[in-house]
């Protein structure tokens, strides 16, 4: 998976790079912007990637809490992140206290 990302990143960049001169795209940082066929179309995949970046990683972070908590390494200080999982097995008070640790 990897690979096949790395792949398709760099032949997407080629191609930017060989579809225009350098003064482009050293100086216009929206280059994508002025060349897609609905403007706002970048800004809205920025932040839908972004809110998809910082929700995995609020869910892997609270799994690591749990198992951390599971495996006692901290003692009896995290029991209370034990109790409390959904149906599908997502720590729930584990992800609030993740939440409330990035938040702070």
């Amino acid at each position: 998976a990897v690979g096949f990302v790395f792949f398709v990143y760099f032949s997407e960049n080629l191609l930017l790079a060989a579809s225009f001169d350098r003064e482009v795209l050293v100086n216009n940082n929206q280059v994508l912007q002025d060349i897609v066929f609905w403007g706002p179309l970048v800004p809205i995949g920025i932040i839908a990637t972004t809110f998809s970046g910082e929700l995995s990683a609020l869910i892997g972070s609270s799994r690591v809490l749990k198992a951390l908590a599971d495996d006692q390494l901290f003692g009896p200080i995290l029991n209370f992140v034990k109790y409390g999982k959904t149906k599908s097995g997502n720590p729930w008070v584990a992800v609030l206290i993740s939440f409330v640790i990035s938040e702070v």
